[in-house]
């Protein structure tokens, strides 16, 4: 699937479910959900990475004002350029830590910096184009910032860098990198 193909059905499909999916996520007791795209040179090998994901938070702590811990449940479609083991799935679950610069009041706008490790992720294939991994568990790590704005802060828009490898738990872990990524979440 190209990007071009994926952003009109994901862009839809988040539309309906943001007229109709607050409300239920209340109920289900969800903090938010999110889309993310991205992709990139894979380090050391000729391919170009894709990641399109859908994800749900499913629990959050505000630590302080400025800190604030969620646990996303995500499912990522991974594709390359390589002409074999060109698509695998990735399914995780993952801690982020958020760290909030203070807001101000001209600009209505909230920096913040994001961490996720160590979630761990079960994966369809242990092959990504040139790159292997030796079992079907691996990790998800994403390192970003990003702006959280509109009523309450409940929109955010993120740049990050994602990764996913078994953190050499196994012999083959040669890891997945998704260098540019970017991530519209909505908080309810």
């Amino acid at each position: 699937m190209t990007l071009r193909g994926f952003l009109p059905a994901a862009c839809l499909s988040f539309m309906c479910l943001f007229s109709v999916f607050p409300a239920i996520a209340a109920e289900l007791g969800l903090h938010g959900m999110a889309l993310a795209v991205g992709g990139g040179d894979q380090p050391d090998t000729d391919d170009k990475n894709e990641l399109y994901a859908a994800e749900l938070a499913f629990y959050q702590h505000t630590r302080s004002p400025r800190q604030q811990i969620t646990v996303f449940v995500t499912a990522a479609k991974l594709h390359s350029s390589h002409a074999q083991n060109d698509t695998l799935w990735a399914y995780s679950i993952v801690p982020q830590i958020s760290f909030r610069l203070p807001a101000t009041l001209q600009t209505k706008v909230q920096l913040h910096l994001l961490l996720r490790a160590l979630g761990p992720s079960y994966i369809s294939h242990n092959h990504l184009g040139e790159r292997k991994q030796a079992e079907h568990v691996s990790f998800q790590a994403m390192v970003g910032a990003g702006i959280r704005f509109g009523p309450a802060y409940g929109h955010e828009l993120n740049l990050a860098w994602r990764h996913y490898s078994n953190a050499n738990l196994l012999k083959d872990n040669d890891g997945w990198d998704f260098p540019l990524t970017l991530q519209w979440v909505l908080h309810f």
